[in-house]
């Protein structure tokens, strides 16, 4: 039987769609005789249903130097409790849905969990801070549509994560347009909507005057070989103090698919007192979302920013412990205000680990 349902998928394009949808039904009842016989699993799961189901777990430790009685985050700010506290334990699980239409046309969609704390459930902070959500609430972070106008053209269309630049200031969920042209060598993107993750919803997409915010600047990621050289460099338009650069290097071929493969990375980063990180691909927690509670301030009490600009190192590593399972470890040190007036402050040095396992 199972040899009689090989040959009715080698011609299918051939059937009618009642006799395509009998053939993916037996394909299903039999797979485990048809993989037996090399038909791929691959294959099958283009021709059983259009739906693929993939995601990823996190474990993550996150650890805090404390430094004149303060640690990264008091636990008011937007990024929730994150670096609080001398030490924490979260967990975070995502599963993705992708649904093809056509040969041109996906539909994707992702859910997730946040960061869920181990040993703490929810609780509102002292000061009654709104600031902090629900890490627990399960809730879509990627809904969007792809579509592909032959083989070097596409347009995507939702909510999606879009890398700016390097991902130096922002690489998060985006509301928006997205196109993209080239090949794998040479390709140009051009995206407009709403970044809205971190800080960057408040602070980069409102308008000042009636006049929005702009950013510009060029950035770098070289691989060599095993030899990575990566960097960038942005200013925000108009804004005095509000440049900020990074550069790195790196050496490696880590591939969390890929077992014993590894990496380790150094990194420099330097942010003015009026540009900062919103949600950035480098885990940097130092950035627009930092803010403490002072029950002094002029009006009132309130939640006020304590950002004064950025400037550290940080050094990662990442290890393939088995075929998608993956340890990678993080060490921000050296880490101080960027001020552009007075002396700086000394910042508490941080660090993390996450144990990632992907399917």
């Amino acid at each position: 039987m199972a040899q009689m349902i090989a040959k009715a998928m080698a011609n299918q394009d051939r059937a009618n769609a009642e006799q395509q949808a009998m053939i993916n039904r037996l394909a299903d009842e039999f797979s485990n005789e048809l993989n037996n016989l090399g038909v791929r699993v691959a294959r099958l799961e283009d021709r059983v249903g259009n739906v693929k189901v993939t995601g990823d777990v996190r474990l993550r430790y996150l650890g805090s130097q404390e430094k004149d009685g303060k640690f990264v985050n008091d636990g008011t700010n937007m990024r929730g409790l994150d670096y609080s506290k001398g030490s924490q334990f979260d967990v975070r699980a995502r599963l993705q849905f992708n649904a093809k239409v056509n040969d041109r046309t996906d539909v994707v969609v992702r859910t997730t969990t946040g960061n869920m704390e181990l040993g703490d459930s929810f609780q509102t902070s002292s000061s009654g801070s709104s600031l902090r959500n629900r890490p627990t609430n399960i809730h879509f972070d990627r809904a969007y549509v792809n579509h592909k106008f032959g083989e070097r053209v596409s347009v995507k269309a939702g909510r999606f994560n879009q890398m700016i630049g390097n991902g130096l200031i922002y690489d998060d969920g985006f509301d928006g347009v997205q196109f993209n042209a080239g090949n794998h060598k040479l390709n140009f993107q051009a995206a407009y909507g709403y970044g809205i993750e971190g800080g960057f919803y408040t602070r980069v997409n409102k308008r000042v005057n009636g006049e929005a915010k702009n950013m510009y600047g060029f950035s770098s990621d070289l691989n060599f070989d095993k030899v990575w050289v990566g960097g960038e460099w942005v200013k925000a338009a108009g804004v005095s103090n509000g440049t900020a650069w990074s550069a790195g290097l790196g050496y490696g071929n880590y591939k969390i698919s890929k077992r014993g493969t590894w990496d380790v990375k150094v990194q420099y980063f330097n942010f003015g007192d009026n540009i900062a990180l919103q949600s950035s691909r480098w885990e940097v927690p130092y950035d627009a979302t930092n803010r403490y509670y002072d029950p002094n301030f002029h009006g009132g009490p309130a939640y006020v920013t304590s950002y004064r600009g950025y400037r550290g190192w940080l050094a990662t590593a990442h290890y393939a412990l088995q075929d998608n399972v993956g340890v990678t470890g993080y060490y921000g040190f050296n880490n101080k205000t960027n001020k552009s007036i007075c002396e700086n402050d000394k910042l508490p040095n941080y660090y993390r680990v996450d144990l990632n396992y992907q399917f």
